[in-house]
């Protein structure tokens, strides 16, 4: 087995290389949805082989749902039981019509509500297909769509949970540097990706939320681009896959990151830390880049911490600690390691 380069690119890069293939009219979302429907088949041959097969779609207002409910028509016309859950105020009409067509189900936020627990309990495939690399600013999930995945995420735990398969990449992830705003997010066991890997698929946080990825691919010129982010991996023979895609087509696996180094630093930061709202700052910057432990005061007016994640991730915490937040003045940071211990999640101690 050779070595090959594994290219990840910016959204602006995909979008920019898109643009000619949607003016001249190719159904760019109509490829991907025939490649999520055959990866999601696949899946689903494996998970429940002898009995149909249910499904459920996460569904937000943008073309990432748009490529949902494509692929959940695709799935429904196929035999498979679908039902979607819309996660915003309006859904993608073009696949939503073609989803009724085929007989999927589309709920309303009242029967979402009262359906959840029982549809995701019941489900052999979850697809989240809420948001993309298309929204503009935050990709932290606001509104409905948080409330949701804030009552899936308990709901994976079981045994019998299904499989979450996110659509081009997790929701609430950066596309292009895979932080994490916000840690309201479904981990996917598979991530199915659409025309050149996403360069977030590769850094931490967002490569560890990912799980296996697929990439299909839709037909995007990108000779001569200069990928943002460059992995040298194992090569992955392609398989062929059996959506309805332009003869170049191809479904490949793209190697999956070994499991990550974990890092722990005990810091104590010493200025005018306390009083200026330091630990809350410190916790939601922990957050957005998927760092895990805690932070408290201590009597002689320094804040102690403990940070653990991978080394990357910990040192951009680290070099945010010896500025701190406005109203801040950082004099010291001093520093060590400890062994990690695998926590997760970020508390703030008042012991």
């Amino acid at each position: 087995m050779t070595a090959h380069d594994e290219r990840g690119c910016t959204a602006a890069q995909i979008r920019a290389a898109e643009r000619p293939l949607l003016e001249a009219g190719v159904p760019l979302m109509r490829r991907a949805a025939a490649g999520l429907a055959a990866e999601v088949t696949r899946l689903l041959a494996e998970r429940a082989p002898d009995r149909l097969a249910h499904v459920v779609l996460l569904v937000g207002a943008g073309d990432n749902g748009g490529d949902t409910l494509f692929a959940g028509a695709e799935l429904a016309a196929a035999g498979a039981r679908v039902v979607a859950v819309p996660t915003g105020s309006r859904v993608h009409e073009a696949g939503a019509t073609a989803a009724r067509a085929a007989g999927v189900e589309l709920l309303s936020d009242a029967e979402a509500d009262a359906r959840l627990t029982q549809l995701v309990g019941s489900a052999d495939v979850l697809l989240d297909g809420i948001l993309g690399i298309g929204g503009a600013g935050s990709p932290a999930l606001r509104g409905r769509a948080r409330e949701l995945v804030a009552r899936i995420r308990p709901l994976l735990e079981a045994k019998t949970a299904p499989l979450v398969v996110a659509v081009d990449l997790p929701s609430g992830i950066d596309a292009d540097d895979g932080s994490l705003p916000d840690p309201t997010v479904l981990p996917a066991d598979v991530t199915v990706t659409f025309g050149a890997l996403k360069a977030g698929l590769m850094h931490s946080p967002g490569a560890e939320l990912a799980g296996d990825v697929i990439l299909i691919d839709i037909g995007l010129d990108l000779d001569g681009l200069e990928p943002a982010t460059r992995r040298r991996s194992g090569a992955h023979p392609n398989r062929s896959s059996s959506a309805h895609l332009s003869r170049s087509s191809s479904a490949q696996r793209v190697s999956r990151p070994a499991p990550p180094q974990l890092t722990r630093i005990h810091a104590r930061v010493h200025g005018i830390v306390q009083g200026v709202g330091f630990r809350w700052a410190t916790r939601s910057e922990a957050e957005r880049l998927g760092v895990a432990c805690w932070v408290r005061n201590r009597p002689d007016g320094s804040v102690e911490c403990e940070l653990e994640g991978t080394l990357d991730v910990v040192e951009r915490l680290l070099d945010w600690l010896r500025i701190g937040p406005f109203g801040a003045r950082v004099d010291r940071l001093d520093e060590h390691a400890v062994a990690p211990t695998g926590v997760t999640g970020f508390e703030i101690r008042r012991d």
